[in-house]
Formats: C-alpha cells, structure tokens, sequence
C-alpha cells in the first residue's frame, strides 16, 4: 500500500448488498461470486460486512438481523488511509477497535456503497491503529476531519424477531442505551 493511499485505492468493488431483512437463503443468492455482503439496515445504511463463506452451514431460512458480526466504519472514499488515525470516531474507539470488521466506502452517497476494505489488509491496519504506531504525524493537530461514526444494529431477538435498530456510536460504550425498539418488542437495552 502507497503512503498516500486513499481508502478508492484499498476497497474492493467485489461485494454485493443486501438489507438485514433478508434471509441466509437470499444473501447467498445475491452473494454468487462476489467477496463480500454489505448488510443494510432499513435506512439502507451498512451495518455489516460479511463475506459469503460465513454463511456456510447456516439454516436458510435464518434472518441476516440474527447474525453476529462487527460494527463497520462508513467513510468516503476520497479519505487518504494514512489519515484515518486522526479521525476522532477512529481514535476514540482505538482499544475497542477490534470489534469493527469492515470499512464500507462511499463516494456522495452513504447508502450507495462504492467499497469494501475487510479481511486480511484491514486487520492489518486495525491492529497498527489499536497500536498507535507507525503513522508518523503530529495527531494533535487541530481540526476534527468530517468522519462519521459507526453504525450497528441492534442485535436483540424475541421469538422470531429481530430488532436490528440502527444507532450511531462515536465509539462502543461501557454500558450500552435504551433501543428505540421500533419493531415494539419487549423493552430492551441496545444489543451489540
């Protein structure tokens, strides 16, 4: 990877998206020959990044909204990689930052992902980030780059439903909110 990488140059256009609605059955459809699966919350913002061979041995009719999987980072594609040290929904998150998966890409549109940056080249770089090393600049510089925050799902599920509530988190919190529980089920802290 070039020092000046920008995110367009390290994420894959191979990846197709499928809402969290969806069933296993559905996803692995839509997912014949790509490398990854964005999952889309209602707002058809992702949530998820999943690669197809994840949902091997799964029951068909399993909804997506049940899967655990890490929080992913929606950023723009244009972000140069070497700065994503300095983005504060990074760097706040830097010990928790094992628990993202993914980088979900964008160019003007959050919800029509251009790219995915997951597997090994990210874990890579997660690790140098939980690190704080080798990005050498002054990351006190002032400012704060236009980043936005993570976003998960609620993971909570009743009978044969799913939350799957979409909140934005700055980082992943030590005791996690009240959902907002759209779907009207039993009332229920956030489920990570």
């Amino acid at each position: 990877m070039e020092p000046d990488s920008l995110l367009a140059d390290v994420a894959s256009a191979d990846f197709v998206t499928v809402p969290t609605a969806a069933t296993v059955a559905e996803a692995r459809s839509a997912a014949a020959g790509k490398q990854w699966i964005v999952l889309t919350d209602a707002a058809g913002l992702p949530v998820r990044v999943l690669s197809p061979a994840s949902l091997t041995g799964l029951p068909p009719a399993d909804p997506l909204a049940g899967l655990k999987a890490g929080a992913v980072l929606l950023l723009p594609e244009w972000l140069p990689v070497d700065q994503l040290a300095r983005a504060r929904s990074v760097r706040c998150s830097g010990q928790r930052l094992a628990d993202v998966r993914a980088i979900v890409t964008y160019n003007d549109d959050p919800i029509r992902p251009a790219g995915v940056w997951a597997g090994r080249d990210f874990s890579a770089l997660r690790s140098v980030l939980s690190a704080d090393r080798l990005f050498p600049f002054n990351s006190a510089l002032p400012g704060r780059p236009d980043i936005p925050p993570v976003r998960h799902a609620c993971a909570f599920a009743e009978a044969a439903a799913v939350c799957g509530c979409s909140q934005d988190f700055d980082e992943l919190p030590d005791s996690l909110p009240e959902c907002d529980n759209p779907k009207h089920l039993t009332a229920h802290a956030f489920t990570w």
